[in-house]
C-alpha cells in the first residue's frame, strides 16, 4: 500500500525505497504462501483453491471490491476538483453505478446458486495418502507400520478433541450450514480413527499378509 500509494506521486516508480517496498511484499506473500501449505491448521487452507466455488467467489469479491472502491473514493474527487462540482453533484453521479448494482444482484444470485448446486452434486474422490501404501505393507516391516499407525492414531485423537471444541465454541455464533460442516469434519474423523485402529491391529499382531479372513475375524 505504501508503495502504490507514493509510487509515481511523491517518488519516481524506479526510487529504490519504492522498489524495496514491491521487493518485500513479493518475498512476504512467498513466505506466507509456503508458510500456509506447511502448517498442520493454516489460517487459509490453500487445498481450498482447488475448489471453482471458492475460487469464483474469491476472484469476484475482489474485482468487485477493486472496482467499487475506487469508483466510490476517486469519481467524487475527479467531480469536485476538476468541474468545480458540489458534494451533491458527486453523489448523483455515483448513482447509475449504484442502481446498476441493484439491478445486477439477481443475476449474481442466479450464478452463486448455480455454483452452490454444482458444488453440493460434486462427488470428492477419498485422497487419504495411506491408501496408496496399503496395498504394498506386506511387503515392509510390520513392527515399524504399527508404530507409524500408533502415532496417525494419537494425531487423528487430538484432531477429533480440536474439532469438537471449535464445534462448541461456535455453536452460538455461526449458522447451522457451518455447524454441520463442522460436525461433519468431526464425524468422519472418528469414523477414520476407528479405521486407524482396526489397521493399527493387524499390523501390530502382523496380520497384513493374511489373506482369506475378513476384517471382522
Amino acid at each position: 500500500m505504501f508503495a502504490l500509494e507514493l509510487g509515481g506521486k511523491d517518488y519516481a516508480w524506479n526510487w529504490y525505497p519504492i522498489i524495496s517496498l514491491f521487493a518485500g511484499f513479493a518475498l512476504l506473500l512467498i513466505g506466507f504462501i509456503y508458510r500456509e501449505s506447511k502448517a498442520a491448521d493454516p489460517i487459509v487452507p490453500l487445498v481450498l483453491f482447488r475448489k471453482r466455488l471458492f475460487t469464483a467467489s474469491q476472484l469476484i469479491s475482489f474485482f468487485y471490491g477493486a472496482v467499487m472502491i475506487s469508483a466510490a473514493t476517486y469519481i467524487p474527487i475527479y467531480v469536485q476538483g476538476v468541474y468545480q462540482g458540489t458534494a451533491s453533484q458527486s453523489g448523483t453521479v455515483l448513482t447509475p453505478m449504484m442502481l446498476g448494482v441493484v439491478a445486477r444482484t439477481e443475476a449474481g444470485k442466479a450464478l452463486f446458486h448455480g455454483l452452490l448446486s454444482e458444488q453440493l452434486l460434486e462427488r470428492m474422490p477419498k485422497c487419504n495418502p495411506i491408501y496408496a501404501a496399503l496395498p504394498f505393507v506386506h511387503h515392509g516391516n510390520q513392527e515399524e507400520i504399527a508404530g507409524i499407525l500408533r502415532e496417525r492414531i494419537e494425531q487423528q485423537e487430538q484432531f477429533i478433541l480440536h474439532m469438537k471444541s471449535v464445534y462448541e465454541e461456535h455453536i452460538a455464533t455461526v449458522p447451522r450450514g457451518v455447524l454441520h460442516l463442522m460436525m461433519g469434519a468431526y464425524e468422519h474423523a472418528k469414523i477414520e480413527l476407528s479405521w486407524l485402529e482396526r489397521l493399527h491391529k493387524d499390523a501390530e499382531h502382523g496380520r497384513l499378509l493374511e489373506r482369506g479372513t475378513s476384517l471382522e475375524e
